[in-house]
C-alpha cells in the first residue's frame, strides 16, 4: 500500500469526516487514554476548561508548523517542552493526582502524545509536511525492541528521556521516516 493509501485508511477509521476539530480530540484522548494526568477531584467543568486550552495551544502548534519554514528535532522539541510548560504554569494543581511512579503535572509524555497524534491527523489530511515525530507509547517501544521496563513511555517528563527514546525509534526505522513507518505499521 503506498504512501496516499495509508493515509486514507488512517482517516477512515479514525477521522472520516477529516476535520481538524475530531483532530484535536483524538489528540488529547490519546495523550491521557492510559497516562495518568487529572487530579482525582477535578471536576468537569474544570476539565473542560483545560481541555479548551489544550485545543488552544494545539491550535497554536499547528499554526507554527504550517508557518515554519524548516522544521527540525530541535523546534520540534521546543513545542513539546512549551506546551508541557504552558499547561503546568496555568493548570497545576489540575495534575495532583499522586499516582506512584509518575511524577505529578503534565508531562513530556502528555505534550508529545497529544502533538504528534494531532499532527498524524492533519498529515494524512494534508494540511501539514510530515511530522518530525511519530505518536510514542509502549507499544511502539516494545515494536522498535524495547523491552520492559524500557518501553514504559507514560512517566517520560524530560526531553533527555524523550531524545533517548526517539532515537530508538528513528535508529530502528532508518532510512525511514518515523511518521511513514509507525503509519504503515499501525
Amino acid at each position: 500500500m503506498n504512501l496516499e493509501q495509508l493515509k486514507k485508511q488512517f482517516l477512515d477509521r479514525y477521522n472520516p469526516p477529516r476535520n481538524v476539530e475530531l483532530a484535536l480530540t483524538s489528540g488529547i484522548k490519546a495523550a491521557v487514554q492510559r497516562n495518568v494526568l487529572y487530579s482525582t477531584n477535578l471536576n468537569q467543568q474544570d476539565r473542560n476548561q483545560i481541555v479548551k486550552s489544550w485545543k488552544e495551544e494545539l491550535k497554536a502548534i499547528y499554526q507554527k508548523y504550517v508557518n515554519s519554514a524548516i522544521m527540525n528535532d530541535e523546534i520540534y522539541e521546543e513545542l513539546i517542552i512549551r506546551l508541557k510548560t504552558n499547561m503546568n504554569n496555568n493548570y497545576a494543581d489540575a495534575f495532583n493526582h499522586n499516582k506512584p511512579g509518575y511524577q505529578n503535572g503534565f508531562r513530556i509524555s502528555h505534550a508529545q502524545k497529544s502533538i504528534s497524534v494531532f499532527l498524524k491527523h492533519l498529515w494524512c489530511m494534508n494540511l501539514i509536511k510530515i511530522p518530525m515525530q511519530c505518536p510514542v507509547d509502549r507499544i511502539i517501544l516494545t515494536r522498535v525492541g524495547c523491552s520492559y521496563p524500557d518501553n514504559k513511555w507514560g512517566y517520560i517528563n524530560s526531553i533527555d528521556m524523550h531524545r533517548e527514546k526517539i532515537k530508538k525509534i528513528k535508529d530502528y526505522c532508518l532510512p525511514q521516516n518515523i511518521a511513514e513507518w509507525e503509519l504503515a505499521a499501525f
